[in-house]
């Protein structure tokens, strides 16, 4: 897979998609040179983005950050609905909290 930032092509490998906590992402690129600046990327794909995907996606940010020392790039892919169903979770649970 080419991806290109500042002029570089070629430069991320297939890596472990699972995470320390025993969850496991869809898809994790990460830098061929462990001394790169390039952020890994995690590719989520999922039927409808609601807030417990949303919830799992920041763990999984929060697992690459701690095996690769930086931020990670994470690329979602909702096929149904995404945002509207996420922002109806949060005024629904603002609207009658627990």
């Amino acid at each position: 897979m080419n991806l290109q930032k500042n002029g570089t092509t070629n430069d991320y490998l297939l890596g472990n998609c699972e995470w320390n906590d025993g969850t496991r992402s869809d898809l994790v690129l990460e830098p061929k040179s462990g001394h790169s600046n390039l952020p890994p990327i995690i590719l989520e794909i999922q039927h409808t983005g609601n807030l417990a995907f949303m919830k799992m996606a920041v763990n999984y940010r929060i697992q690459a950050s701690n095996r690769y020392d930086i931020d990670p790039v994470i690329l979602i892919i909702c096929v149904e609905s995404s945002i509207k169903t996420y922002i109806s979770a949060i005024v629904m649970k603002k609207m009658h909290p627990t």
